[in-house]
Parts: C-alpha cells; sequence; structure tokens
C-alpha cells in the first residue's frame, strides 16, 4: 500500500514520509541479473549463498565475497567473470583488462569528462593501470566535439569508455553519444534535476549510483544498463582517528542540509532529534557545513548521528564518515545495505521513520574506536581504479542503449555554486545557446532561468535581469499554456519587484489550470537552490510527482496542481502584503487543497487568520498543519500558535509549544554558531511565557534569554 501522509492538525506531531525502498524482484538472481546488487544481497541473504556472495563482491566488499565463494561447492553461471572482475580489482588478473588494451601490458584508455577545476575528477590522473585524460569544457568550449578534442590529442590516445563526473549538458561534448565508445555516468540526486540531465542520461550506456530504489526509480525511467554500487562515494575520506576522545560533547550530533525546504522530509525527521523532551541526552542539530578538520572532531565527539536520504538501499557517505570517526549512524530505512558493512554493521543502526522517541536513541554499541569500512570503501585513488574497473567490467557484459537517437535541442541550464566572474560567463554563454535558433519552449525556458542565475548571482546586472524575463515573456507569448515557464515567469517577477505582471501571470496559470501542459523531461523549475524560491513553494512532493508524470505522461494533473497552488500561494502573499487578508484567505483555501502538503500556503494561513482576528480555531489548525508539514516554521510562528491555544483554553498545547520553540532554538544552530532565525513574535511570546515551565527547560529558556538568542 502506498504510503500516505498524515497530518495533524491539533497538535505538534509531524510524519515522515520513509525513504523510498526499491522494486522486488522474483529472485536474487534476476536482482543480480537487473544489476540491483543490494536487492540481490538481500534477497539471497538466507536462501541464495552463491548470489549472496556474487552480490557482496558487486556491492564493493570485494575479500569478503570472495571468502564467501571459495567455501560453495558450485558455483552459478556467469560467476568466473565476476570472479575475474574481483581478481583485476584485487590487482591479481588481467583478464578483463587485456579486452580494452590496445596492447598488452599497456594502460587502458579511459576519458573523464567534468566540470572545470572538479575536485572529484583530479584522483583519476593517480591510475597505474589506466591512461586517463581529462575533458573540461569552459562556457567558450560549449557545443564542441569530442572529435575535435581527440583530434587535439595525441595519436596515442583511443578512449575506450568516457565517464561523466558530477556535470550534464552544455560540459558534454555535442557529438559524445554518437562517437561510437560507450558513455558511464555517476548519478545522484536525479530527481532534484530530471529536465536538465534527462537527455544525457536517456543517451548513456551504463549509468551508476548508490542505493537500490534509486536504482529502481532509474530503472523506470532511462534505457540504458542500470547499476547500483553501495561501495562506491566521491566525497572526501576521513581519516580514521584511533586515539579516543577526552570526552563525548554529544549523544546526537547533526550537520548539513538540516533545514531547508525542499528536504522537508529530513527536516521532519531531525525535529524529533531537537525535541526530544530528555534532560539527559544532548543534542546539536548545525545547519551547516564545517571545515573537514573541524567536522571530524565533532564526529569524534559525539555519540550517534542521525541520516536521512529519501532513497532507501544504499550506503550515504555520511554514514561511512561516521563509522569511520567511531561514531553510531542511526538510519531511517531499512538497512538492506548492511551486511556490506562487515563488521562496521553493529554501528550501522536502522531506526525508521515511525519510532518511538525512546527509539531514537543510538544501542548499545562500541564508542570511541573507529568501525571498519576499508573493505568496502576504498581510499584513492584504489577507490578510483575500482570505478573505472566496475564501469568496463559492465561494458565487457555488452551494455547498450535500447532508446531510439533523439536530438539534444536545446541547452540545459542548471543552477551551481559558481563564483561571480565564472557564473556569469556560463549564464551567459547557455542564454546565447539557446537564443540562436529557438523552435521549442525549452529553448526560451533555459535562456531566461540561465540569465535569472546570472542575475541574482551578480546582483547588480540589470541587463541579464531584463534578458531573462525578456525571454520567459517571448516564451510564454508562444506557449501560452507551458505551466512551468509561465510559473517560472511569474516568480522572476515577483523577484525583481515586477509586481502587477507577477500577478497577472499567476493569474493567467489560475485561470487556465485544466489546459495548462506539462512534460517532465524537459520543462525545468527555477532551481529549489534559491531559498526565496523555496520558501514559498513544495519542492519536495514537486520533484516527486515529477518523476512519476516521466513515468506515467498522464500522471501530470498532480504537477499542475501543485503549480497552480504555488500561484495561489504567491497572489495570497501579495494580498496579505496590501492587508487584503480575507482575499489571501480565498486563495490559500484552494491552494492547500490543491497541494495539502503545501507548506508556506499553510502557514500564510496563520497570518492571514491572525489579521483578520476572532478565528484562533481555524488559525491553530493551520498552524498545527504547517508546522507538521515544515518544522522549522515554529520559529516563525510560535507566537501566534500560541496566542490562539490560550485564548482558547488549550494551556496545554501552548505549553507543549513553548517547550519545543525552546528546544528547537536551543539545540540547533548555524556552522558558525549562530542561531537559526526567529520571528519577533515568536521570541517576545516565548520570553514572556516561559514563567509557566519548571526544572531544566526553564533553565534552558532562561539562559537563551541571557545569551540574546530569546
Amino acid at each position: 500500500m502506498a504510503w500516505q501522509e498524515i497530518i495533524p492538525n491539533s497538535r505538534i506531531d509531524p510524519h515522515v514520509r520513509p525513504p523510498k525502498e526499491p522494486i522486488r524482484f522474483v529472485s536474487a538472481r534476476e536482482a543480480f541479473k537487473a544489476g540491483n546488487y543490494p536487492v540481490a544481497l538481500d534477497m539471497a541473504r538466507f536462501s541464495d549463498p552463491a548470489f549472496y556472495a556474487l552480490s557482496m563482491i558487486m556491492g564493493g566488499n570485494i575479500n569478503k565475497g570472495l571468502t564467501l565463494l571459495e567455501g560453495l561447492p558450485a558455483l552459478p553461471e556467469g560467476a568466473q567473470d565476476v570472479q575475474a572482475y574481483a581478481h583485476w580489482c584485487l590487482g591479481q588478473n588481467t583478464k578483463i583488462a587485456a579486452r580494452f588494451q590496445r596492447q598488452a601490458e599497456c594502460p587502458i584508455d579511459i576519458l573523464i569528462i567534468s566540470m572545470p577545476g572538479a575536485s572529484k575528477a583530479r584522483p583519476f590522473d593517480n591510475l597505474t593501470e589506466f591512461n586517463v585524460r581529462h575533458l573540461q569544457l569552459t562556457p567558450d568550449d560549449f557545443g564542441s566535439t569530442l572529435a575535435e578534442f581527440l583530434n587535439a590529442e595525441d595519436d596515442d590516445f583511443s578512449p575506450v569508455l568516457a565517464v561523466v563526473i558530477d556535470c550534464f549538458g552544455p560540459y558534454l561534448p555535442h557529438d559524445l553519444f554518437d562517437f561510437g565508445i560507450p558513455v558511464a555516468v555517476w548519478v545522484g540526486d536525479h530527481d532534484y534535476f530530471l529536465p536538465h540531465r534527462y537527455g544525457d542520461l536517456k543517451r548513456a550506456h551504463l549509468v551508476i549510483t548508490n542505493s537500490a530504489s534509486e536504482h529502481s526509480e532509474l530503472s523506470a525511467c532511462y534505457d540504458g544498463r542500470i547499476a547500483a554500487f553501495p561501495g562506491h562515494d566521491t566525497y572526501i575520506q576521513l581519516e580514521p582517528v584511533y586515539s579516543a576522545p577526552v570526552d563525548i560533547e554529544n549523544d546526537i550530533l547533526f550537520t548539513g542540509r538540516a533545514f531547508v525546504p525542499y528536504m522537508r522530509d529530513k527536516a521532519q525527521h531531525l525535529f524529533r532529534f531537537v525535541t526530544l523532551d530528555r534532560e539527559d541526552i544532548r543534542v546539536s542539530i548545525v545547519d551547516g557545513y564545517f571545515p573537514e578538520a573541524e567536522f571530524s572532531k565533532k564526529l569524534r565527539r559525539s555519540r550517534a548521528v542521525p541520516l536521512f536520504w529519501r532513497y532507501g538501499g544504499g550506503l550515504q557517505t555520511r554514514a561511512v564518515e561516521v563509522l569511520s570517526q567511531g561514531a553510531v549512524a542511526l538510519s531511517a530505512e531499512t538497512g538492506i545495505c548492511r551486511d556490506f558493512l562487515g563488521p562496521a554493521a553493529e554501528a550501522y543502526q536502522v531506526i525508521g521513520t515511525e519510532m518511538l522517541d525512546a527509539d531514537l536513541l543510538p544501542g548499545e554499541a562500541k564508542s570511541g574506536e573507529p568501525y571498519p569500512v576499508g573493505d568496502l570503501f576504498w581510499p584513492s585513488p584504489a577507490r578510483e581504479e575500482r570505478f573505472l574497473k566496475f564501469c568496463l567490467f559492465h561494458v565487457s557484459l555488452g551494455v547498450c542503449n535500447r532508446s531510439l537517437p533523439f536530438p539534444q535541442l536545446h541547452t540545459p541550464v542548471e543552477q551551481r555554486g559558481y563564483k561571480k566572474s565564472e557564473g556569469i560567463a556560463v549564464y551567459t554563454r547557455i542564454m546565447s545557446l539557446n537564443m540562436r535558433a529557438p523552435e521549442t519552449a525549452a529553448h526560451f525556458n533555459a535562456a531566461g532561468s540561465a540569465g535569472f542565475y546570472g542575475a541574482i548571482l551578480s546582483q547588480d546586472n540589470q541587463k541579464l535581469a531584463r534578458l531573462s524575463l525578456q525571454f520567459f515573456r517571448e516564451g510564454v507569448r508562444r506557449y501560452p499554456k507551458n505551466a512551468v515557464m509561465a510559473f517560472n515567469l511569474a516568480r522572476a517577477l515577483s523577484v525583481f519587484g515586477v509586481q502587477k505582471e507577477a500577478g497577472n501571470v499567476f493569474s493567467h496559470l489560475i485561470e487556465n489550470h485544466q489546459e495548462l501542459t506539462f512534460q517532465a523531461s524537459v520543462d525545468g523549475l527555477l532551481s529549489h537552490r534559491v531559498r526565496m524560491l523555496s520558501d514559498m513553494f513544495n519542492y519536495t512532493d514537486y520533484y516527486r510527482l515529477s518523476i512519476e508524470a516521466l513515468q506515467q505522461p498522464s500522471a501530470i494533473m498532480p504537477v499542475l496542481d501543485a503549480i497552480v497552488s504555488g500561484a495561489r500561494t504567491y497572489q495570497a502573499a501579495a494580498h496579505l502584503l496590501h492587508d487584503q487578508p480575507a482575499r489571501a484567505l480565498n486563495n490559500l483555501e484552494i491552494a492547500v487543497v490543491l497541494d495539502k502538503g503545501n507548506f508556506a500556503a499553510h502557514g500564510l494561513m496563520v497570518e492571514a487568520l491572525a489579521q483578520l482576528g476572532d478565528r484562533e480555531e481555524a488559525l491553530l489548525r493551520s498552524f498545527f498543519t504547517a508546522i507538521n508539514l515544515y518544522p522549522p516554521l515554529l520559529l516563525r510562528y510560535a507566537g501566534e500558535g500560541m496566542s490562539a491555544a490560550l485564548v482558547l483554553g488549550r494551556d496545554d498545547a501552548a505549553i507543549d509549544m513553548l517547550k519545543k520553540c525552546i528546544l528547537f532554538l536551543a539545540r540547533t544552530s548555524d556552522a558558525n554558531g549562530q542561531p537559526l532565525e526567529i520571528s519577533d513574535a515568536t521570541k517576545s511570546t516565548v520570553r514572556e511565557h516561559r514563567r509557566h515551565l519548571t526544572g531544566w527547560i526553564r533553565e534552558m529558556a532562561d539562559k537563551l534569554v541571557v545569551e540574546g538568542r530569546l
């Protein structure tokens, strides 16, 4: 049965959407054949020792898999090939390598394609068995061909494989997928970047991802070979530290993207830890990143780290970092990959998402000593060498792409963390490429988006803002029913301060709701990475619905509902700015019917009802719904929520809000130690009513006041 989000409207109790789980297969053999090695391992655990061992090898724990194979009396067909791959990774067999060498004992020619200066590409330079060349296109080179690059290289370089690492679209040679060599792509967050990378993944021969559920979703969307490789990662590798820490500072620690609106499921999950009503549990949730050395030190001084990832059946890089520093990883998914970890599985504890508060805490495990993860997660450059061998092993099996050739007509764009001059060069080049001969809505949408990103990056470049609006406007004129482009235009107008026209475009979306169109593979919304946009739109559910619409094009109506819900939310925000709460409320009531996960609309309903007055019952329902959808809104709306509860005589609810607000504020910070943003109304209400508290939470509240955080 599909999971349904239950949103309590009478108490603070967020229900977390569990991570996606992979599809099941008839047998471990079938899962293995499909390249879903985590599922194959899980299904073979008690029933098929041969495929359990083979899956262990392909998932990354080669030594353990080989050891398990040695004790078996007979092996299935194809097992010898997997053994050959395993021994090749260990430097003991060159049978597979010989198929790709130009001549015996020669390194294998590999092309690595990445963005300029990409740190993830550098470790590939240190491989002895491969002759690696890098292709990193600058904006001036966008649209160039692989043939041009190879012609400029010496005659001795003839790549047998191209590997794409963390880049897309304009950074890939124009003829890459038609050149005649296999193309492998390492994929992460494919749902967030669906329309920008669809053309690349659709044409790739081999798509490699971490988790089993990503494998399932990718297999339903793309035609190349999909392989799940939970033992590979591309991020920093912390050195295990063997000296025991002086003391433990935190029982629960989280650092990174803790509270961002486009990951409201993660925010809901972490909120449970933040609001644990336990004086003896030290919790620190840091919304931000630390330098590597400081991060390592903090892990060493923590008992456990909660993990959350929307795709189950994999192993996050964060889990490896946690285990290597001697802490316990608390996983929200089912843990089908635990066996890959070997002895370290003891410290990879599955807690799920529907747990009681007592189950949020780490169970008994060694602490202070790093858990061995080296058998699965290899250090560089062995990590990169094993990855290339993994790719070539699949190529040796005869990978192909069943999709029909099709042109990538427009040049996609993503909002990335560019420096100012670099980003403006990228975005202006993408605008230029798309507007040379715009033939589709996607051309105008990509050009307008590129101009928007350039404008907000430069902050003072009015020309880019004008060009962005020009391209969006022309696109909407030619394709008035394209929902995404109209929504992008309206939001860009709103950001750039052209409010009247923005309102007209939002109205256009609302009035033409049933006639709007959407194509998941090319229609790209302005990025969730722009905080002023993600604060106002439910990207979490939008991305999930877009994937469903890609798999079943007839299922576009929920996507259109979400966009129109967003349009009504923006209209309501404008009404509130003009002291028109009744008009705002009318739009918001429809918005939350169209998209029940629209946290921004529920939050604005709190504001509208507060302005109207004498609506405490309705306000309280909206308050609870908003907080349960996206808990960080507690710091924004707790003032209104507590006031309404007290008027209604619900002192117990007001005290519960008060406690949770204090715990949230006391146990969270940014990476610089600064408190998260709290509204003046919440701050004054908490200060005033903290007198109703007793014991340790009262002391915590008083300390926050002394520190100036309340």
